[in-house]
């Protein structure tokens, strides 16, 4: 990886441009820096009112983990513990609290999540271990589990968002050869509340052109990995989009896409099934390239099964999104071809079931090969560079950093 950042890094700053040693300079700090996240996704803290001493702190990257510890098996190592002590469990669920008690002398258990209406309830059965299986019952249950993902934000994954469904601000390039490979890198960090994440992607593609002018057929795999207050994510998607020019200025973009996500961690397997519907303009102003966006999209979760691991995951949403995008030309000449630099501007809104961000803005700017020059491709091969900066509602804020070429 040091060797292949090293060789872009030489072969684009011979070029002497300021702003191409400006983004490569940022994709390299982000490329190596390491986010400093100081707490972790899950936490417990096990006391009892009657003994000081009994006392238990941890923090966990898993729910599992996280699970363990609030059994009796584990609760019973706490220094003066029995079953007839009175404890408190207070459980820290991502950007949510949760609590269960047990009475001095009692069996029965309490369990409350504060900020989630419908998930609170207590079992008085035979023994504390019998009202903890009840309680895991009903915690499994489809709609609770839904519930609590909403409350804490933990889990609340769609495999494949809005900028997934499509090109959305891209611009056609329609003298191009009859195929293109793409092969990427982007880097992002992303804080909402009290959770933190970072994600690499890479974002793999194919992309066969027609005789028909502007007319073309892409095929598309990202590969992400995601790392949230330490738990681990994994997701992949593989999507079909289709553009097709109704005149030279005016062009719609359907496209479909199925992608999975899966973490141990988090304890969810996620299928999202997705489609969207883009409309995109274009003209010249002047030597500028202005590009009008807007994209309407579906997407739902499939029930999965993968290696004998089911979890329901109930998730229905609808996306709207709306944007901007403005090419400004530049003098000098990169793989053959004229460059520019593209600033945009895009909202997304999701609708139906509930999202930890379900609205937020894209700002972005990018520098590389023009994908236009007129009328006419710029160049066989395509460089690009660029930075995002996001915000959204519940104090979400994001930067990305990317890194494409095409051949």
């Amino acid at each position: 990886m040091s060797n292949l950042l090293s060789f872009f890094y030489l072969r684009i700053t011979r070029l002497g441009s300021n702003i191409t040693k400006y983004f490569l300079g940022v994709f390299l700090f982000m490329a190596y820096a390491q986010p400093a996240f100081s707490e972790d996704l899950f936490g417990i803290v096990i006391s009892s009112p009657n003994n000081k001493f009994a006392k238990y702190t941890e923090n966990f990257d898993s729910i599992g983990d996280l699970y363990t510890a609030t059994k009796q098996t584990s609760i019973s190592k706490i220094v003066g513990y029995n079953q007839n002590s009175a404890v408190d469990i207070d459980i820290t669920l991502g950007n949510s609290s949760a609590k269960i008690s047990y009475a001095a002398n009692s069996t029965a258990l309490e369990f409350s999540m504060p900020n989630c209406d419908g998930v609170s309830v207590s079992y008085n059965g035979i023994s504390r271990t019998a009202n903890e299986n009840s309680l895991k019952a009903h915690l499994n249950n489809p709609n609770i589990s839904k519930k609590i993902r909403e409350c804490s934000g933990v889990g609340t994954v769609t495999v494949c968002l809005v900028d997934c469904g499509g090109d959305f601000l891209g611009s056609d390039d329609p003298d191009a050869d009859n195929e293109k490979f793409h092969a990427g890198l982007t880097i992002g960090y992303s804080s909402t509340g009290k959770l933190n994440s970072s994600i690499l992607t890479l974002p793999l593609s194919y992309t066969h052109y027609f005789e028909e002018k502007g007319r073309k057929l892409k095929l598309s795999a990202p590969i992400s990995y995601v790392d949230i207050n330490g738990s681990k994510a994994y997701k992949a998607s593989l999507g079909l989009i289709y553009t097709k020019p109704i005149n030279e200025r005016w062009t719609i973009i359907p496209a479909a896409r199925l992608g999975i996500t899966m973490s141990k961690d988090l304890g969810i397997a996620a299928t999202i099934a997705s489609g969207y519907l883009t409309n995109r303009y274009e003209f010249p102003y002047r030597n500028k390239h202005i590009t009008l966006a807007n994209m309407v999209g579906v997407m739902t979760s499939v029930d999965v099964n993968i290696g004998g691991y089911k979890k329901p995951y109930d998730l229905n949403n609808q996306v709207i999104k709306n944007g901007i995008a403005v090419e400004f030309p530049q003098t000098f000449n990169m793989l053959g071809g004229k460059t520019s630099i593209q600033a945009s501007l895009a909202n997304t809104q999701y609708f139906g079931d509930k999202m930890l961000v379900d609205n937020y803005t894209d700002i972005a700017l990018s520098f590389g090969t023009r994908h236009k020059v007129g009328n006419k491709d710029n160049s066989q091969d395509s460089l690009q560079l660029g930075f995002t900066y996001t915000v959204g509602n519940n104090g979400h804020k994001s930067g990305k950093i990317n890194f494409g070429y095409e051949f």
